[in-house]
């Protein structure tokens, strides 16, 4: 089950980025992150702490990239996917069954 969970993170992060970007490209992105992250703590009130950035790996590349969410953010996508990976498995339960 973790497992089903990991590659749904890492299919998640995949599709979320898809252009190809260079050396500058990626520094800017990082830069981007770091605004994102500081408007949205001032915009929500929340403390420094809330906002967690982390790198992680592109997925079919070897670089990584800076990405910068709040706890909330961070909470709603583990929810998302633990919903996917249960319907998921309740489907291949349905499968399975048959008139066996």
């Amino acid at each position: 089950m973790r497992i089903l969970l990991l590659i749904m993170v890492f299919v998640i992060a995949g599709c979320v980025t898809t252009e190809k970007q260079s050396g500058r490209a990626s520094t800017a992105t990082q830069t981007e992150a770091e605004e994102t992250a500081k408007s949205a703590s001032s915009n929500a009130g929340l403390a420094a702490s809330d906002v967690i950035c982390k790198r992680e790996k592109v997925t079919g590349t070897y670089r990584s990239v800076q990405v910068c969410r709040t706890k909330a953010q961070m909470e709603n996508e583990k929810a998302e996917a633990d919903r996917f990976t249960r319907e998921v498995n309740q489907n291949a339960r349905v499968v399975q069954g048959g008139d066996g």
